[in-house]
């Protein structure tokens, strides 16, 4: 005897409509903006894809993600390690506003423009690796306890204290032009490269 599929009717009579699923990716934004709505921190786990931008609550990156947009700090940003790291395409700017703060606390890679404006602080802390091939402004505090390597521009007219190692890569031969340009406050109480 075969059993026939037939479709069901609720109570009501009429047969129920499908509705389509939301992708898992407008799921998780809708989630993190009712969070960020709510003053709710927000710690989860994203995969390679882009910061979810602004950022307007804190938010703690445990694996890679990219920025190939325009993207605002407006709160806290934080690279947790072990897995943490935030690549920035060429494409993509990363404006640290004032009063928010970026902290790099495993791997942070700039190929695109990465702004610290005055009263934001971006810090790298010990242990964890900064490379930029790109342009960095500082107006406000970039504090480096880690290893910062600049292939590019990085450009000081705010205070940027050194405690760890900042090499300045300057390899014609090799494609790389690093400077720095400084008109603000250098405090350097770690190691300055130029290789």
């Amino acid at each position: 005897m075969k059993k026939h599929c037939t479709s069901r009717l609720p109570k009501s009579g009429y047969p129920i409509k499908k509705r389509p699923v939301p992708k898992a990716r407008y799921i998780s934004e809708i989630f993190r903006l009712s969070l960020a709505v709510s003053g709710i921190s927000t710690a989860y786990r994203l995969h390679a894809e882009q910061l979810p931008c602004p950022i307007t609550s804190p938010l703690n990156v445990t694996t890679e993600v990219t920025n190939a947009i325009t993207c605002n700090n407006y709160s806290a940003l934080n690279i947790n390690s072990p897995d943490g790291a935030f690549v920035k395409s060429g494409a993509g700017v990363f404006n640290n506003q004032t009063g928010s703060s970026f902290i790099n606390d495993n791997r942070l890679r700039n190929y695109g423009e990465l702004n610290n404006f005055a009263g934001a602080t971006f810090t790298n802390q010990l242990g964890a690796s900064f490379t930029n091939t790109n342009r960095v402004s500082n107006v406000g505090a970039l504090v480096n306890d880690g290893d910062m390597l600049t292939r590019e521009q990085v450009i000081n007219s705010g205070i940027l204290t050194n405690n760890g190692t900042l090499t300045d890569d300057y390899d014609g031969g090799g494609g790389y032009y690093g400077t720095l340009t400084n008109t603000g406050t250098l405090n350097n109480h770690g190691t300055i490269n130029q290789s």
